[in-house]
């Protein structure tokens, strides 16, 4: 049996070194990813009943919700640019898609603590897992938006190209917070629970219900271009003009969270084990 073991020694001391060790076990996480992300799979299909209904049901329930309270003026708004069912729905599969993406890395290291124990694998191949398994419920709910976009006779133009990337770019922010507050989380429960209740406040501060002012305190939220960018994307409409730097933020937050987990990974295994 092979040991490994985890010394006390910088891994930056060997700033070289550490970077050629950590792409080499990036290429092999994807593929390790790839085969937890079917496993598990596999093992809920087997433990749920309704499988992939549970995907709709929160979204269909809010949107409902959100639907009443303004047909009962609870929440007066306009959206010129589409209809206000097009405009909630949209909003709700991405700012779901950005908590699940935020909320993983915590949840994933926590669910497989045996295995982050006991073998060698790389801490990213849990994380590529929890990042499919994000994709595929987005790409189930996208099926419903697609439903209702036939329905409300939406043109889509040239512009939906624009709907992965900016997909692509709300996945990179909330896995680049998600790691960076992954070895504090994994220290204490107190993050996950402020975690979950910072996200439901942070609904309210973004254009998921209702559009929100460009000027302020509030167009300093990250997540406004990202989504903004994502939904206009797909009724044809101009990306947001705070795109580009918001998104490559994103990258650079979550290569640097990337190479902040490699070095915490040998006090994640002692706080784990």
């Amino acid at each position: 049996m092979t040991e490994t073991r985890f010394t006390a020694e910088p891994a930056l001391r060997r700033p070289v070194q550490f970077l050629r060790e950590s792409i080499r076990d990036l290429g092999g996480a994807i593929a390790t990813g790839r085969q937890l992300f079917l496993r598990n799979l596999r093992s809920l299909h087997r433990r749920s009943f309704l499988g992939y209904i549970w995907l709709f049901v929160p979204m269909v329930v809010m949107a409902l919700l959100g639907f009443y309270m303004q047909s009962r003026r609870i929440i007066v708004t306009a959206t010129p640019d589409m209809p206000y069912p097009i405009f909630v729905l949209t909003g709700l599969m991405l700012w779901q898609m950005f908590v699940d993406v935020l909320s993983a890395p915590l949840l994933r290291l926590r669910a497989d603590r045996p295995l982050i124990t006991r073998t060698r694998i790389p801490l990213e191949a849990l994380l590529i897992a929890g990042i499919f398994d994000v994709i595929l419920n987005a790409a189930c709910r996208l099926v419903l938006l697609v439903i209702v976009l036939a329905v409300y006779h939406t043109q889509i133009g040239s512009g939906i190209l624009m709907l992965p990337v900016a997909m692509v770019a709300l996945v990179a922010l909330g896995t680049a917070i998600g790691v960076l507050a992954l070895p504090l989380g994994l220290l204490y429960d107190d993050v996950g629970r402020a975690i979950a209740l910072g996200t439901a406040l942070w609904m309210i501060l973004t254009p998921v219900f209702y559009p929100i002012p460009g000027d302020g305190l509030l167009r300093f939220n990250p997540v406004t271009p990202l989504l903004v960018t994502a939904r206009n994307a797909a009724v044809g409409l101009p990306p947001s003009a705070d795109f580009v730097g918001v998104a490559a933020v994103s990258v650079i937050l979550l290569v640097l969270g990337w190479l902040l987990l490699r070095l915490a990974r040998p006090h994640i295994v002692a706080r784990l084990g």
